[in-house]
């Protein structure tokens, strides 16, 4: 996670994408059938793919809400708080949402 700031289309594209690759994965590895818990045996940084794919397509009060139900688990606090930064706009929000990610560190 090195980008700077991406757009709110930018955001879009990059959920769909994701979601395309999870897609074909789910295809491959299951051989069509939608088995998840075989799929996620299968690839090591399965949830963090998808984790990250998801919060592409959330507002911040739905990344806190995942964060409660532990659906960043496999992404780190300082990534998580990069791609903040990077898809939202400096508001008093997303400083809250980074101060509760920089406390719980």
């Amino acid at each position: 996670l090195k980008a700077k700031d991406f757009s709110t289309d930018a955001c879009q594209f990059v959920h769909q994408l994701f979601g395309k690759a999870l897609d074909s994965v789910y295809e491959i590895l299951s051989g069509g059938k939608k088995n998840s818990l075989m799929v996620e045996r299968s690839v090591a940084t399965w949830n963090r793919f998808k984790s990250i794919g998801r919060a592409m397509d959330m507002s911040l009060n739905d990344i806190e809400a995942a964060l409660s139900d532990g659906v960043f688990s496999s992404v780190t606090g300082q990534e998580l708080t990069k791609l903040i930064q990077a898809a939202f706009d400096e508001s008093p929000r997303r400083q809250e949402l980074l101060k509760l990610l920089a406390s719980s560190r």
